[in-house]
């Protein structure tokens, strides 16, 4: 969830090849992945769905534009609303207590990057 969010509000990764040594002892080619925020500097991806306050950025980010016919925060807390409630008629009440998880899901919802468990 978290690095699905990040790549939504910008941010971007490049995996660091592993050295020789590594690759012998069976690891795959790749040691880690650095992540790059949105202004280019090199940071550990928030955690979105365990920090409430880093959640609230990310809907922030989200904004209040109407993009591509439709307000996006609308969508959101539709989707929270299902998320917390298990349909459209979910309390208000649970969806402003909702946790960081719930609102990373229905983000992800909202922007179409959802992946149910297989």
């Amino acid at each position: 969830m978290n690095q699905a969010i990040a790549e939504r509000l910008g941010w971007t990764s490049k995996k660091v090849p592993s050295d020789e040594d590594v690759a012998k002892q069976g690891y795959d080619e790749f040691r880690h992945t650095w992540w790059f925020n949105p202004s280019g500097k090199t940071a550990p991806i928030p955690n979105y769905s365990g920090d409430l306050n880093t959640m609230h950025e990310a809907e922030l980010a989200m904004g209040f534009n109407v993009i591509e016919g439709h307000a996006l925060i609308g969508d959101y807390f539709m989707h929270l609303m299902r998320v917390v409630g298990g349909n459209e008629k979910g309390t208000w009440c649970a969806a402003i207590c909702a946790t960081g998880a719930q609102r990373a899901e229905a983000f992800l919802r909202t922007v179409g990057k959802w992946k149910e468990a297989e």
